[in-house]
């Protein structure tokens, strides 16, 4: 993460400094087993002494040097995207005017946690933020809230009382709720077309 965060929000700098050590840990836990699994391969190889493991021990070189470039190249772009999303967050609290709003958690879906808002002035605004609500209370909470028009999609960053920040969506509540279910019986097809086909490919070698 190349941005400065230094003058952010104290929120967004808690969560860039989060990101930063998941994503040093997430590097070297992959390090590790892609290490381990190299090692373990090459002491077989060496022990054993047959052109089987040899030729095993060279396979596994092969399979894992395309494995470190693909899980460089994936740490790169999980970072790159909470950069960009921590920056556009910080963009739209700079630009915008911040608004006392009252949050109740109302369900949570596929793609975040339905809640409702209401504002200083009385309007109600639904959003799904991407964060979980356990960090809140279940019943109304005041947050700092950002956004611009607060329209149908526009994008919301609020700050709890504890400086937790969530990243959310103005939403309409039924839309949000028909499609999460609808998201829930593709990932449920989905899932049976997986194991049938993992069992018609595997199943007679069990």
């Amino acid at each position: 993460m190349t941005e400065d965060s230094s003058n952010w929000h104290p929120a967004l700098q808690k969560l860039a400094a989060r990101h930063r050590r998941r994503l040093r840990l997430s590097s070297l836990v992959v390090f590790l087993m892609l290490s381990g699994i190299l090692l373990l391969v090459m002491v077989k190889a060496l022990t054993s002494q047959n052109l089987g493991s040899l030729l095993t021990l060279g396979l596994t070189g092969l399979v894992l040097l395309p494995s470190i470039g693909l899980a460089g190249g994936l740490m790169w772009y999980i970072d790159r995207s909470a950069t960009r999303k921590l920056a556009s967050a910080n963009q739209l609290v700079s630009g915008s005017t911040m608004q006392i709003a009252r949050l109740t958690p109302i369900k949570a879906l596929m793609s975040g946690h339905l809640v409702e808002m209401i504002l200083s002035t009385e309007a109600r605004v639904y959003a799904v933020f991407e964060q979980s609500m356990r960090l809140l209370s279940p019943h109304e909470t005041g947050v700092q809230l950002y956004g611009r028009s607060f329209l149908q999609g526009d994008e919301l960053v609020a700050f709890a009382p504890n400086d937790v920040a969530f990243f959310g969506k103005v939403v309409e509540p039924k839309v949000a709720q028909r499609n999460s279910r609808w998201l829930r019986i593709f990932m449920w097809v989905g899932l049976i077309v997986v194991i049938i086909v993992s069992l018609s490919l595997f199943g007679p070698l069990l």
